[in-house]
């Protein structure tokens, strides 16, 4: 095959990478640049003066440039409209020309047809639809060519950093100055080291009294407020604890009495998430959480509570395969879809 491409800005050198076979770019089409890629790139009208199979539009002003390459006397049927096909996969050339095509209407407008689909196109709107449309097709594909055996169940540990951790990470980083004082973690002090701000006492409380060695550590329960002092910690750190406790709203009354006035617990929880089985067999994993679900818990006289989410459906998946954050970019770690809460995060402040 033989490709021209219309477009050298960062659409297409986002594209280039995942195009398998360059050496059959034709040329490069642009007004404004004259090089790109180690090729001198042709104006638009000089586009009929090559042999070339096909077209491909690599550039956001898509909806401008197809009419215009169509006026040159292009065959509709050999414009490849490459802004449709997201995320990005390898023989995308190769796989945008099998059918599809852009088809001219009998009153003049433009469709784009996929198999025994068809859409007008006009508006912005208009090739949402049919992005979206695209990628839910080859996202269908892609989950049913899968096993029915995750890639990994340790949550991505033995892969890299857990997608779960990143997340709890970036949460706990952009709250460093609320961790300070009195602290209070469970089980270990790992994350009150990493990020703690003036911290006078770093306490650590053991359900069950293992490990109780050092002198800030304790044995306590959240669930009935044994062992745990009222009025008493500057911060709680509370990563992932909540979906091992069955009694959840007798935690939230424990965490309330236990902060001083102006004190803030940090909290993480799972939403969209495989069953952690070591903490089923030991404790018993009881909830998955949603945006919701945590505010309504912490919804208490005297609390002010800000809740945020993280993830999206493909950091989802991810987690469900038992993926790492380093399979991940960071564009695709970053975006949130409020549908796929992976990671539920709140800062709980004791106002009275």
């Amino acid at each position: 095959m033989r490709y021209l491409i219309w477009g050298t800005g960062p659409y297409c050198m986002g594209k280039l990478p995942y195009m398998d076979r360059t050496d059959e770019i034709v040329a490069f089409v642009d007004r404004q640049i004259l090089s790109f890629c180690g090729q001198e790139t042709i104006l638009p009208e000089d586009i009929i003066k090559y042999e070339f199979d096909y077209i491909a539009v690599m550039s956001s002003y898509y909806m401008e440039i197809i009419p215009e390459i169509i006026k040159l006397g292009v065959e509709p049927q050999k414009i490849i409209p490459g802004i449709c096909f997201r995320p990005l996969y390898y023989n995308e050339l190769e796989r945008m020309v099998h059918g599809s095509e852009i088809r001219i209407n009998s009153d003049g407008t433009i469709s784009y047809g996929i198999g025994d689909k068809s859409f007008l196109l006009s508006t912005e709107d208009d090739w949402n639809i049919v992005r979206g449309y695209l990628c839910r097709e080859e996202n269908a594909g892609c989950i049913q060519k899968l096993g029915i055996y995750p890639a990994g169940r340790l949550f991505g540990h033995n892969r890299g950093e857990s997608i779960g951790r990143y997340y709890i990470n970036q949460f706990l980083s952009g709250h460093q100055a609320d961790i300070k004082g009195n602290v209070l973690e469970i089980g270990d002090r790992c994350y009150t080291e990493q990020y703690g701000m003036n911290v006078e006492g770093a306490y650590v409380l053991h359900y069950s009294g293992e490990g109780v060695t050092e002198p800030y550590d304790f044995k306590g329960d959240l669930q009935s407020g044994e062992g745990i002092k009222n009025n008493f910690f500057d911060c709680i750190i509370l990563t992932q604890v909540l979906d091992f406790l069955f009694d959840i709203h007798s935690a939230a009354r424990t965490i309330k009495k236990s902060l001083k006035i102006g004190g803030v617990c940090l909290i993480t929880v799972s939403g969209i998430t495989p069953i952690s089985r070591s903490d089923m067999d030991r404790y018993g994993h009881f909830w998955n959480f949603t945006t919701k679900s945590l505010s309504e818990l912490f919804a208490k006289d005297g609390l002010d509570t800000e809740v945020v989410f993280y993830g999206n459906c493909k950091v989802a998946c991810a987690c469900l395969q038992g993926l790492a954050a380093e399979d991940l970019t960071q564009e695709e770690l970053t975006c949130r879809d409020d549908d796929f809460q992976v990671i539920i995060a709140a800062r709980v402040k004791r106002v009275r």
